[in-house]
């Protein structure tokens, strides 16, 4: 029947040449030379070039919009019906096409029903002022059904096209659904649907942003509805759990379809893996509490061996300080001394350093010797080594304070610091813990500006006021009443 339906064709358009009538033109639309245009919006729409003019791209669907907007010249791809008078009747689509050319609707009986056609015209609003027609400009054949779409293939991948794919193999559903076909054409059509489906959800996939999940989603769940691909979607489902592990709709066929189980820390695995993982970690933690334990219990006995060998260290130091010949032996001296009280495990022998140190009168005791012993991991140390600054006093042992309590992480070390700086009472004190307000850190702040409430009598709260103030008060010689009050 399909046959003969052709052969008839055929024979016709041989007839019509021959009476001198002009057979429609075939073309390919993905041939013809297109401009893309992106919208406002984040889409975009494509301008084809046929007979040297300019044609927007739309859908048989415009002949039902209610009014002429945008570009008026239109061009679209169609299945032919038939002819009613001078109207252009599609296949299976409604709106009216008006053809007034004579020629044109000759070329228009050489169409069989369902043959495909290549559309362009001017829309206008139609007389009822209801909506609109199309004034056919000019028309074209198109090539059958399975080689259109094959070559309409082969041009979106070239043009990386992902939703022009997915188009595609909605359409390619629509032309099965519209005629049957013999097993090979109906095979063919099929295979290259999946295709155009397959490359199409690919690009889409790399086209959408790691963070967009809700978008590769939606890619996950066309994985299966189009392809029945469901490892494909599984594995973008574990690709979004590990950007959102909240994420509800991927949480749920986690869970309830892949069986995956969620860590306390957000990761989705198997239960199996599950096991082994907290397995891990129970022996893990298991090897560090060891581990600790062990350094612990070493810790402990080399404090017990220093214990024992307290005395006889200081003395060492406090003979190497006396018998001392030069100013480098003796800087050298103390310089170990301090780097001694620095890193000893016995807080005592720091304490007892501390002592010795603060007994030298030598301008090296402050820098290196204190400065050195200030950086003790024992809070009893540096409280010694900044009480000892404090007193000692001086621009070197003030600055070295200064530069160690800014940095000073333990509050009550601070106070006792700042406390030191108080009991002096005079204008260096001041001045120190004007510096020291410098720190970054709050806490370091508050415990400073406490102690300049008590040593100026004055009470203000934070950092910005005290600086205003001392940018004021600064240059007044009496600004104490006790300008050189050192103990």
């Amino acid at each position: 029947m399909i046959f003969a339906r052709r052969f008839l064709g055929g024979m016709i358009l041989m007839l019509l040449c021959a009476q001198g009538w002009a057979a429609m033109p075939t073309i390919d639309p993905d041939e013809l030379p297109r401009k893309e245009i992106p919208l406002p919006d984040g889409t975009k729409v494509y301008e084809i070039e046929y007979q040297n003019r300019r044609w927007r791209l739309t859908t048989a669907d415009i002949l039902l919009t209610k009014l002429v907007i945008d570009n008026s010249d239109v061009c679209f791809e169609a299945k032919f019906s038939h002819l009613n008078g001078k109207d252009v009747v599609l296949f299976q689509a409604q709106g009216k096409i008006i053809c007034l050319e004579e020629a044109k609707l000759k070329e228009f009986k050489t169409l069989q029903r369902m043959d495909n056609i290549w559309l362009c015209g001017k829309l206008r609003e139609n007389k009822a002022g209801t909506g609109v027609e199309m004034n056919l400009v000019e028309v074209a054949r198109l090539p059958e059904d399975l080689v259109l779409c094959k070559n309409r293939l082969e041009a979106l991948e070239k043009r990386k096209d992902a939703n022009g794919m997915m188009e595609l193999g909605a359409r390619i559903t629509k032309i099965l659904e519209q005629a049957l076909r013999n097993f090979n054409e109906h095979d063919q059509f099929l295979t290259l649907r999946s295709k155009a489906w397959f490359e199409g959800l690919t690009l889409m996939e790399q086209q959408t942003a790691p963070d967009d999940v809700d978008g590769l989603f939606a890619i996950g769940e066309k994985w299966v509805d189009l392809l029945r691909k469901t490892q494909r979607r599984n594995e973008i489902v574990l690709r979004i759990l590990r950007t959102d592990p909240d994420h509800r709709k991927a949480s749920r066929i986690a869970r309830d379809e892949m069986g995956l189980v969620r860590m306390p820390d957000g990761k989705w695995v198997t239960p199996e893996e599950r096991l082994r993982l907290n397995q891990e970690s129970e022996a893990e933690a298991a090897k560090q509490d060891a581990e600790k334990r062990a350094a612990m219990e070493a810790k402990v006995r080399l404090r017990e061996e220093a214990v024992k060998e307290r005395a006889q260290i200081l003395v060492k130091y406090e003979v190497a300080i006396r018998t001392a010949e030069g100013v480098k032996e003796l800087e050298g001296a103390i310089e170990s001394l301090g780097k001694a009280v620095q890193s000893t495990i016995d807080p005592k022998f720091g304490r007892q350093g501390v002592d010795v140190l603060a007994s030298i009168a030598d301008p090296a005791a402050v820098f290196p010797g204190l400065d050195l012993a200030a950086k003790s991991e024992f809070p009893e140390v540096r409280r010694d080594v900044y009480a000892t600054l404090a007193w000692r006093g001086g621009d070197n042992a003030l600055k070295t304070l200064s530069h160690a309590l800014r940095k000073e992480s333990e509050v009550g070390v601070v106070k006792s610091g700042v406390d030191s700086l108080v009991r002096r009472g005079d204008r260096p004190a001041l001045e120190t813990l004007m510096d020291c307000l410098q720190s970054e850190d709050a806490k370091v702040q508050a415990e400073v500006v406490e102690g300049l409430k008590v040593l100026a009598r004055t009470n203000l709260s934070g950092k910005d006021a005290w600086l205003k103030w001392w940018e004021t008060n600064k240059d007044k010689k009496d600004l104490l009443n006790k300008e050189s009050a050192t103990p």
